[in-house]
């Protein structure tokens, strides 16, 4: 019996489709401008989550990442509780960073000490660890 590869490939297609989309829905939703960051989080009234990582060197970063970060745990809670803004500052040159992008990670460093920062709409809320 013959197999139809266009019928065979349309399946695969819709297959990787569906699984890239759950992937998707479920992915932390990372940003990297703190002004977006502030104003999401005036709008709706969530903490801003800003991380610090080396993402291609740092081993406490990437375990971070996998196992807090990654977790379904984690990503249902940040969805409802958390704006996550990210300072990101790999060092291979494949994963280097737009210059702006660098810029602006360098001038948050300087800001805020390379700590977890988290911090509220309300002035007086704000905490830092």
């Amino acid at each position: 019996m013959p197999v139809n590869l266009n019928f065979m490939n349309k399946y695969l297609l819709l297959f990787i489709f569906c699984v890239a989309s759950f992937t998707q829905l479920h992915a932390q939703q990372w940003l990297t401008n703190f002004q977006q960051a502030k104003e999401l989080s005036t709008t709706q009234e969530k903490t801003i989550l800003l991380v610090f990582q080396g993402s291609d060197w740092c081993a406490p970063c990437i375990k971070l990442n996998r196992e807090i970060f990654e977790t379904e745990h984690f990503l249902t809670y940040a969805k409802d509780h958390f704006i996550m803004l990210q300072a990101d500052f790999p060092k291979r040159k494949k994963n280097a960073l737009d210059p702006t992008l660098q810029a602006h990670n360098n001038a948050l460093a300087e800001r805020y000490n390379n700590c977890l920062l988290y911090t509220s709409p309300s002035p007086r809320d704000r905490q830092k660890s």
